[in-house]
């Protein structure tokens, strides 16, 4: 007996019906094939077709986002590198030496066997990214622009956190001038160690870093971009005005004293970009 008859039959009898107290078995098939037997037929090679093809389309939508990502990525790190170098230096204000691409925090990543300082950053950059995933959302980050994003990842690589305010823009629908705008006053760092001017807990005000941020932002709207960053020494404060050419994009007043090297007190300037 074929396997397919004994299936047939298996069939037949579960469809069985009881009556008068005794099971009385439908009119045998007039063949032994399942069709006759009711038994409906899967086409193997047009299941198999549907699966490959299914299976298809996901692998070159998988491929299509890991080449989005590992360009993205690329453009990322080729911004690190021109922000931080690529070699390891001292920290400007002071403390323990930066890795390269700027690395101060691993992340608890241990390098690899034959891993280049690149790759490992990258690797570093990718747990900041999830961070940075993990806070506004999956679906906000994937929403926003690519400018926006890469300018977001840089500040949370740079500082290390981001701020509740640009969070609460980005989840509220990811506005992109909202959550730009909130990059923007972060340009302050504190002295980890005494020099020159300044005190170890002095906050000092880096033109550097402003550069940094308005190379994000001109990055997300390069129909506005900013120009010139101006810095106006108040006391201890110092405000910091943001300039397109056509007017001001964004001021803001911060705590610290102004300076390009981060042991000479510059007082009043305008950096050029």
């Amino acid at each position: 007996m074929s396997a397919l008859t004994a299936l047939a039959k298996a069939a037949a009898l579960r469809a069985a019906v009881v009556a008068g107290g005794r099971v009385q078995k439908p009119p045998a098939a007039t063949t032994g094939s399942p069709r006759a037997a009711g038994i409906p037929i899967i086409n193997v090679k047009q299941a198999l077709l549907r699966a490959t093809t299914s299976q298809g389309v996901k692998a070159k939508l998988l491929e299509g986002v890991q080449v989005q990502e590992r360009g993205f990525s690329d453009s990322f790190m080729g911004r690190l590198a021109g922000f931080e170098g690529t070699k390891a230096h001292t920290s400007l204000e002071g403390g323990k030496t930066t890795g390269a691409f700027g690395i101060k925090d691993a992340k608890g990543l241990v390098r690899l066997p034959r891993e280049d300082d690149k790759e490992f950053a990258r690797r570093v950059v990718g747990v900041h990214k999830k961070e940075v995933e993990g806070k506004i959302g999956r679906k906000e980050w994937l929403a926003l622009p690519e400018g926006v994003k890469q300018a977001v990842l840089d500040l949370k690589f740079n500082v290390g956190s981001l701020g509740s305010k640009l969070i609460g823009a980005a989840k509220k629908g990811g506005d992109p001038k909202s959550v730009m705008l909130e990059t923007l006053d972060t340009v302050s760092s504190t002295m980890l160690s005494a020099k020159g001017d300044f005190k170890k807990g002095d906050r000092v005000v880096s033109p550097g870093l402003a550069k940094r941020r308005a190379a994000g932002w001109n990055l997300a709207f390069p129909d506005r971009k900013i120009e010139e960053v101006e810095f106006e020494q108040k006391g201890s404060r110092t405000k910091v005005t943001y300039l397109a050419d056509d007017g001001e994009v964004f001021s803001y007043t911060t705590k610290g004293s102004v300076s390009t090297d981060f042991r000479t007190k510059t007082g009043d300037m305008t950096l050029t970009l």
